[in-house]
């Protein structure tokens, strides 16, 4: 036989084994697997406890003081956070713990009775002279407690006019001008020294002597006339 055509048979059958044989496929890549660690959890944000408003932070309006509302209740409050506290004997020689007037809402700040004449931040009377008994008055002596226009005890009557150009009433009561504003059901007193008498002086002429709330369907009341406003009384 032909010796070049058996070179060519044989590289023939060479070439079709060789495309007889399927290439490799390409290999997978691995596939990733999710990560089984916790992720790490956002930390809570703390819920600041809640803090007693400031003595030089209070406002008095129509409606009362802070929490402290004209013909409602005094609310129940933590110690922490009350701007009163009940003292059950305070007024002892009026009765026995228990009875009205003996116990007495008292301001529950430490400074209470500071620049105020030992009178205390202010009076709160309630109806009945009994705990629950729904607010009927609120006496502000402390000049750091002031009206939302700044007013305080001590302010000067031109102070009060400018803050108050259009009040409800103007009342000319014995040594004092009362200023009313009016407000729903509540009532904002601000009593302004007219001339001296009794233990107002000379010095206390056209200041605020003090800053009352009142129920508005009340008869406006002067504290500088009024026995008891500081204390036990009714």
């Amino acid at each position: 036989m032909n010796r070049n055509l058996i070179a060519a048979g044989a590289l023939v059958l060479a070439l079709a084994g060789c495309a007889a044989t399927p290439a490799a496929a390409p290999s997978a890549p691995p596939s990733e697997q999710p990560s089984l660690a916790p992720s790490p959890s956002a930390t809570p944000t703390p819920t600041p406890a809640p803090t007693q408003t400031a003595l030089d932070e209070l406002i008095v309006s129509p409606l009362g003081i802070d929490t402290i509302l004209i013909s409602e209740p005094v609310p129940t409050e933590p110690a922490s956070t009350a701007i009163v506290t009940y003292d059950d004997d305070k007024c002892t020689y009026f009765g026995k713990v228990g009875e009205p007037f003996v116990g007495l809402w008292v301001p529950n700040y430490a400074e209470s009775a500071e620049s105020t004449d030992g009178l205390g931040a202010f009076t709160v009377r309630t109806k009945g002279g009994v705990k629950n008994g729904a607010v009927t008055m609120l006496w502000v002596w402390s000049p750091k407690i002031k009206t939302e226009t700044g007013i305080h005890r001590g302010s000067s009557r031109e102070e009060v006019e400018a803050a108050y150009p259009n009040p409800t009433h103007l009342i000319h009561d014995f040594v004092t001008d009362i200023y009313v504003i009016d407000e729903g059901k509540g009532r904002m007193v601000i009593e302004v020294v007219r001339e001296a008498g009794g233990q107002l002086t000379e010095a206390d002429v056209d200041t605020v002597y003090m800053l009352g709330v009142q129920p508005s369907n009340v008869k406006a009341v002067s504290a500088a006339n009024v026995s008891g406003t500081g204390g036990c009384g009714e």
